[in-house]
């Protein structure tokens, strides 16, 4: 197993070498911008049907801070650059976004879904946002990269019905 869990890992990897192969400040701001929307995607699935004023008082404000990443806001930005000067904001970063991780592996674990196969899955539908022309990737005015026209969804259905 360990064996699999590093391939989908290195597929990964290879995708992000791929699409940013020389990452700037902004890419990593857009990258951080990114990550909060995908938060935000959770949130508005467990808001369904709830209507919750705390979870859309919660949504709002990490779109929010979602935005002002991917816009490079100044202020985000000069944090992220602050870390190749202050090794403990880097190694508290570094430690957040790993921690992260695994609680991300554990929630899709106690949902009863195969982690190894849904990354699969969503590494799969990452690489069909190249640019079926170029081979390249095509962002939007921030830097984040958009789904082209040969942009397949990830297939989770099957994998959540088991």
């Amino acid at each position: 197993m360990k064996n699999k869990q590093q391939n989908v890992l290195h597929q990964i990897t290879k995708w992000f070498q791929d699409a940013i192969p020389n990452p700037t400040y902004n890419d990593l701001c857009v990258q951080m911008g990114c990550h909060f929307e995908e938060f935000c995607e959770a949130l508005q699935a467990l808001n369904y049907q709830n209507n919750s004023d705390l979870f859309d008082s919660l949504i709002r404000t990490i779109n929010y801070c979602s935005m002002e990443f991917k816009n490079q806001y100044f202020l985000f930005k000069r944090s992220l650059e602050l870390c190749d000067t202050h090794p403990d904001l880097k190694e508290n970063l570094v430690d957040a976004m790993a921690d992260q991780i695994v609680t991300a592996i554990g929630v899709l674990y106690m949902l009863g879904v195969e982690p190894e196969q849904v990354l699969k899955e969503v590494a799969r539908s990452n690489d069909t946002k190249r640019n079926p022309e170029t081979g390249e990737f095509d962002r939007d005015a921030n830097g984040k990269i958009i789904k082209g026209v040969n942009y397949k969804k990830p297939n989770l259905k099957p994998l959540c019905s088991k």
